[in-house]
């Protein structure tokens, strides 16, 4: 199964979000693909030893779409933000399941529109 996960969407992101990417992936087989600032994710991995079972592929934002923004905007002004770029992986193919602790709004949105 392939999991696309919004790597900056809610509380304590994206540290949180990696850490449990990773205990999913070791847990249960699952590959995961992160949406967010590559960089940041790659230096989480390192600074906390973490692992991936499966394959693990991030696809790079600099945007993130946050709990005071309007969620429709995730289909325009932040169409390029983590939570949007998880949609679109989803949307494609890419993965089977979607997971976003981020704006319960734009989740609907998204889900909504475009999925």
């Amino acid at each position: 199964m392939k999991v696309v996960v919004d790597a900056f969407g809610g509380d304590n992101a994206p540290i949180e979000i990696v850490k449990g990417a990773s205990l999913a992936s070791t847990e249960y087989g699952v590959e995961i693909t992160l949406t967010g600032n590559t960089g940041t994710i790659e230096n989480i991995i390192k600074e906390n030893n973490l692992k991936f079972k499966g394959e693990l592929k991030i696809v790079h934002t600099e945007d993130v779409i946050s709990m005071h923004d309007d969620p429709t905007s995730l289909l325009k002004a932040h169409k390029e933000s983590s939570m949007a770029l998880a949609f679109k992986e989803l949307s494609e193919d890419n993965a089977d399941a979607f997971v976003s602790a981020g704006s319960t709004g734009a989740v609907v949105v998204g889900g909504t529109l475009m999925v």
